[in-house]
């Protein structure tokens, strides 16, 4: 399982805090009629209201926030665009074989019209012969006779 590199740096400052906290407690957890502490972290002294030293943390945080948003939006963004040149390319793809097979179906209507038409000559001119036989039968070869 691999943590991401965003979720280890929000673990790694939520340490930090933790470690500030904990070596401040005094400034934290004391009474407010105490005279200000010096504050410790990680070895180094600093004197500065506790206020503006947790306030530089939150505009930290915030501008990890604003930074990790961001990186956010330009991965969704990258990946919109890659789909957006596959979707246009599954596009191409079905519409150059919705053409071959539209040219197919062409080629067999107009075999298929062909051979219709050739059936209908076919019986059109046996249709002919019959009814010319059926004539010749009826009729006298020599015209109306006179007895």
């Amino acid at each position: 399982m691999r943590i991401p590199f965003k979720s280890l740096l929000m673990l790694a400052l939520l340490a930090l805090l933790a470690v500030f906290v904990w070596q401040n407690e005094t400034a934290f957890f004391g009474r407010p009629s105490d005279p200000p502490s010096t504050l410790r972290f990680l070895g180094a002294r600093l004197q500065a209201p506790l206020g503006v030293v947790l306030l530089a943390f939150i505009g930290v945080l915030c501008l990890l926030f604003v930074l990790f948003a961001l990186s956010l939006r330009a991965q969704t963004l990258i990946e919109l665009r890659r789909s957006s040149k596959e979707m246009d390319a599954s596009r191409r793809l079905a519409d150059s074989a919705e053409l071959s097979r539209f040219n197919a179906l062409r080629i067999d209507m107009t075999a298929h019209f062909a051979e219709l038409t050739a059936e209908v000559t076919a019986l059109h001119n046996s249709l002919a012969a019959s009814l010319a036989e059926l004539e010749d039968r009826l009729l006298p070869p020599n015209g109306p006779s006179q007895s």
